[in-house]
Order: C-alpha cells, then structure tokens, then sequence
C-alpha cells in the first residue's frame, strides 16, 4: 500500500444508532470505532424529518434543507399541479455537494456506495454509486472502474433485497448474504484506494442498515417477535457481522494521513417496528378522500401480479416507457383508486417511516374556493383529528404541516402533512385496508426501521479529545464541518452550522464568502426520469421493505 493520503475522511454507517453502537463498543466487538472515538469527539446526529435516505444523504451531501433539494423521501413530485413522483437521483445535489466544490479545488476525491448517486459523473477522482444504483445505468466513473470492480466482487452489488420472498424465515440464508455483499464491498473500496490515492474519501456502508431492519428482534428483548431461542442462536453471527464491519473500518483508517480527520456518522437511528397505520383508509374515513370504484382496486391488484412477474431485465424497458400511455396503463398506483374529483388529501407511494399527506387543490379550484385558506384549514383539521384519533387509539401520533420545517424553493413540493406513529415504531401505509391500524408486523423480514438519531463522530488534530458533546448535531451541520476542517470558506447558502462544540478553540477561527446561485435541477430530473428506472426503483424499494 503507498503512503496514507486521505486528508478527510467520511464513512457513513448508514441507519448506525448509539443504541446499538454502545453495548457493541463496549464489549469490544469494535476496536477500531472505540479507537476513532478515543481520539475525537462524539455526539447525537438529528436526521431530517422524515429520517429517510432519499432526504438525509442529499442534506448531508449538500448541506441544504430538502425545501431547497426538493428531495423529502426516495420519490418526489417535480409541480403542485402533478402528483407523478420521481425518483431522487445523482442531478438532485450535483453541483452543489461538497465534494464537487472540493473537486474543482483539485483535491483528489474518492465517492463509494453513496446512496442515490446515480448516474455517477465526472469528479477529480472516481465515483461508485451506493442504495438505488443499477446495473443498466452508469454507476461508476470512470468506466475502467465500473469494469475492475466488477470482476473484483464478481459482480458488484448495490444492495441486498432482504424484503425478497427466498429470505423469508430463512435469516441464515439472509445473513450469509449480507456478508457475502459487505465482503464484495469492502474489497472493493480497498483496490480503489489502493489504485487510486485520495484526498477525500466519501464512503457509505449500506450493510449497517440491512442488518438493522432485518435482525432488531434479534437483540432487542421488548419487540414483539423476540424469541430467546432464536436469539440465542443467531446472536453470534449478528455479532460477528458487527466485528466484520469494523474490521472494515481498520482497513480504512489505514488510509488516512497522520494529519487527517474522519468523520464517522449515520443518515438516520434505528429502533424496533412492529404496526402498520393505513394512512388512506383513515383519510376516507373522515371524509377527506373518496374511493373510486372497487373494480379499479382488483386492477390494481392485476397490475402489480403482473409487473411482479417481469425479468428485471425489461425494468429499463419500462423506464423509458415512464409518462407515456403504455406505462401508465401497466404501472398499479394508488390514484387508481382514489376519486381526485372528490377527495381533499391523500397518501401517495412514499416510505413508510412517516406519514405524508398531499392535499387535492383541484379539489378547491373545482370549487371556485380560496386555495390557500383550503390548505391552510384543510392542514389543520387533518393534524388536529390525527392526534385525536392517536389519544383515542394510543397510537401516539404527532402531526404537523410541512411548511414549519423546510424552507426554500421547493417547500411547496412536500407533501403537506407529516405525521408520525409511535415515534416512526409504527409503519404508515399507503395501502388501502380493511381496518385502520392492524398489530402485525409490516412487511416480512422487517423488524427494525428508522429513528431521528443517528450519529456523529469527529476525529483527528482538530477535534476535542474523548468529548462527548451536550447538545445533538444536525445533518446540516456535516457540510460547513467539513469546509472548516479543510480550512476552506464556507458557502453562505448552507442551512447548518460548525459543529464548534467538538473542535478545539484554536481553530475555531473562519470565514464565509459571499452567496453563490444554486444549481437549480428540478427540471434536469424530470427530463432524465423520462429515460430512467422508474420501475427498477420502485421494485428495489419493494425489495429492501420501504414500500409495500
């Protein structure tokens, strides 16, 4: 291996939480994160609202709210005036990240397993798309990369589809390939080093998040579906996974120069999930949303049957049949079976972690209503009866309008209404039901989902030693960090902060300059999403227990 050149150093251990990180470090089943937390400072990292990777990677990219990405979920709608979503792609933060700013300073940069970045694109240095990557697009540049990896982890993997059907009731099968991908990974990302020193290296280990999502009953003793008996004979292998993981992490730290920081940090926490809230079935049962037909449900049900059915291989086929009359006619939506005459709000496919209402303004044009005084009281009922309806149930739902936390030119996109369940412990689906809560588990091999909470930790000359840190940092405070560390000035457009508390005073010293235009992609992505997976993405979300 040549000299360790890493200046910076960012590895994302993607859904990591404190919950499950501590009893781990403690027990020294991770030597070498204890290691990097020994010689920096450490805190809580507040995800964004909702903590999903379609909102919390780009803000931590980035450094902007989603109000000014326009990215709050996976999926999201380019115009109030469609309810089309489209998916988060690499042309929503392209040319805003901080590693592009770094690139055209001519630091050599180093991206891998970055969620959603795709296609990857030109950078000074090579780029690997991480969760959300397909084989039919360009998911690596430069091109020799794309091929020598491939051969390497014979062939590179984005993800695991644990919500698959092979894996259900079959965790060792599901364990054995976790670790066959995280091994492929790993492998990887040590040839890329090797071959290609960095300045920067910008890595996300997406393993963290599989395991978490598929294995929380098998450690935490208050979920409904912990058994002893099972825990007794898969804790081991859990364990060893996490020993794997951070055996990775040595092979990293390997990299970074004597003078450099690392930054270790998560999207997002992880607890226990268990319930699902059908957020639809509730809104037509207070008179928000009328069904169309029944019929159109069992086509609906035809539909899916039938996309279920297809090779991946015709899944880029239909991602270029996206907006045209063939797709719509094949493609099952839940707008199928809403009347959009009559409705005043509804869910859409979103991530079940949170709630997320959009709001029908046809409903109100339609009716020659003030449509701003239609949302505006619309909102408020909708929050007011949901809480209600929480404090009849004890569901705990906490609800709230949207434009209380995003600002910029896109807050007008999301959707109107968040609301969360039991603090996320609940899935909401979008799904229509017979009943509006049922106790069951979600979706199979999916026992833990997202938290607000995730991690941060700062290591290296700037950073406080062994410090644990008062308050929790945001997601939005990693951008102006890094600048910080670098000694570079900071953009004055960012939304967050320096994380100031976990660096030592003598540099606490800064400058800003003056704003810059932001890039403006919204349009690129619809123009792109006309030619993209729309339906390979849809699938792989299926796949990985986000949508049912």
């Amino acid at each position: 291996m040549s000299t360790p050149s890493a200046k910076l150093i960012i590895l994302g251990l993607d859904g990591a939480s404190w919950r499950i990180l501590n009893p781990l470090l403690n027990s020294g089943i991770m030597p070498n994160l204890k290691s990097v937390i020994s010689k920096g400072a450490y805190s809580i990292l507040n995800s964004t609202i909702p903590p999903v990777t379609g909102s919390a990677w780009p803000v931590i990219a980035t450094g902007l709210n989603p109000g000014k990405l326009g990215a709050y979920d996976f999926y999201n709608r380019l115009n109030l005036d469609d309810f089309s979503l489209y998916p988060v792609r690499s042309h929503v933060i392209r040319g805003q990240t901080f590693w592009d700013y770094f690139s055209e300073k001519g630091y050599r940069i180093g991206v891998f397993g970055y969620p959603l970045l795709i296609p990857a694109y030109e950078i000074n240095g090579w780029m690997v798309a991480g969760l959300g990557g397909s084989s039919f697009q360009k998911w690596a540049w430069p091109r020799r990369v794309q091929d020598q990896i491939d051969k390497i982890a014979g062939p590179f993997s984005f993800t695991v589809s644990y919500g698959r059907k092979k894996y259900k009731n079959k965790l060792p099968r599901l364990i054995s390939d976790i670790w066959s991908y995280y091994l492929g990974q790993i492998s990887a990302l040590e040839y890329l080093l090797d071959m290609y020193p960095v300045d920067i290296l910008i890595t996300v280990f997406g393993v963290t998040d599989f395991i978490c999502h598929t294995m929380w009953h098998i450690w935490d003793q208050t979920h409904p579906l912990y058994d002893q008996k099972l825990s007794a004979e898969f804790m081991p292998l859990v364990l060893e996974l996490w020993s794997e993981i951070d055996r990775g992490i040595g092979k990293i730290l390997k990299h970074l120069s004597p003078a450099g920081h690392i930054i270790c940090l998560s999207d997002h926490g992880f607890g226990k999930s268990f319930g699902v809230f059908h957020t639809n079935t509730w809104l037509e049962s207070n008179g928000f949303l009328r069904r169309e037909i029944s019929s159109t449900s069992l086509s609906n049900k035809i539909r899916a049957k039938i996309q279920n059915k297809l090779p991946s291989a015709l899944y880029p086929i239909l991602g270029y049949l996206a907006g045209t009359q063939i797709q719509q006619s094949l493609r099952a939506s839940v707008l199928r079976e809403i009347d959009l005459i009559n409705s005043k709000a509804f869910a859409l496919e979103t991530t079940d972690i949170f709630g997320m209402i959009f709001l029908n303004r046809q409903y109100a044009i339609h009716r020659l209503l003030d449509e701003e005084e239609f949302v505006e009281s619309t909102v408020c009922e909708i929050c007011n009866l949901l809480e209600q309806y929480g404090e009849i149930e004890n569901l705990e739902i906490v609800a709230f309008p949207s434009k209380c936390i995003y600002q910029g030119e896109y807050s007008c996109l999301a959707p109107e209404v968040l609301f969360q369940v039991k603090e996320s412990q609940i899935s909401v689906s979008y799904r229509f039901s017979d009943s509006i809560y049922d106790h069951r588990q979600h979706l199979p091999m999916k026992t833990g989902t997202h938290r607000l909470e995730g991690i941060f930790i700062g290591s290296g000359p700037k950073f406080k030693l062994n410090k644990s840190l008062e308050s929790p940092l945001s997601v939005l405070d990693v951008t102006p960090t890094l600048y910080h560390l670098l000694d570079e000035p900071i953009p004055a457009n960012l939304d967050g902060h320096i994380a100031l508390d976990a660096i030592l005073p003598e540099f606490h010293s800064y400058s800003i300059k003056g704003y810059e235009e932001n890039y403006s992609p919204v349009d690129d992505i619809k123009d792109l999403s006309t030619k993209m997976d729309y339906e390979d993405m849809k699938k792989r979300l299926q796949d990985l227990g986000y949508l049912d």
